[in-house]
């Protein structure tokens, strides 16, 4: 996916037409499975109130969802085209199914602007979520922290199907 810059995130807790940060979407026609290889994100500006989010990664089965659709580049040619998967980055995905938490992977706390604490940057999944064709991956964060904004980025491979 294209790295998504200063992003408002909006909860997500894998509700059915939430909006997470990003989505991807494997469709039941693509002969491929989505690998999951790597997450980031870089906190960009703080929140202006104390509170307490979690990011994690959700998936399951779901219907293709009708939200705005954008074209997850490519990694080596850098060329937004080729991909089986079909993205979502910071939209509302209505119409999917309820997904379910897959892997939490970080908390980050503001109390004030000395004890705010951002890091790691980068997450290698390593293909710990894999998506078959009909299923949904979606990264998105707990709770809507006042201001903050964040540049986000997910990566996949896609590997062939053998049903």
């Amino acid at each position: 996916m294209p790295p998504k810059l200063a992003s408002g995130a909006t909860a997500y807790i894998g509700a059915a037409g939430g909006t997470p940060l990003f989505a991807v979407h494997n469709p039941d026609s693509s002969q491929k499975i989505l690998s999951l290889l790597g997450v980031g994100i870089v906190g960009r500006a703080a929140a202006s109130a104390a509170g307490q989010t979690g990011l994690a990664l959700w998936s399951g089965p779901s219907v293709l969802p009708t939200g705005t659709v954008t074209t997850p580049t490519n990694v080596f040619s850098k060329i937004a085209s080729g991909s089986s998967g079909v993205g979502f980055v910071n939209t509302a995905l209505t119409g999917s199914t309820a997904l379910t938490i897959a892997l939490p992977l970080w908390t980050y706390y503001w109390a004030t602007a000395a004890g705010a604490v951002q890091s790691p940057g980068f997450f290698d999944v390593a293909g710990l979520l894999v998506l078959p064709p009909g299923n949904q991956g979606a990264l998105g964060l707990t709770v809507a922290l006042t201001s903050a904004t964040y540049d986000v980025a997910m990566v996949w491979e896609e590997l062939p199907y053998l049903p």
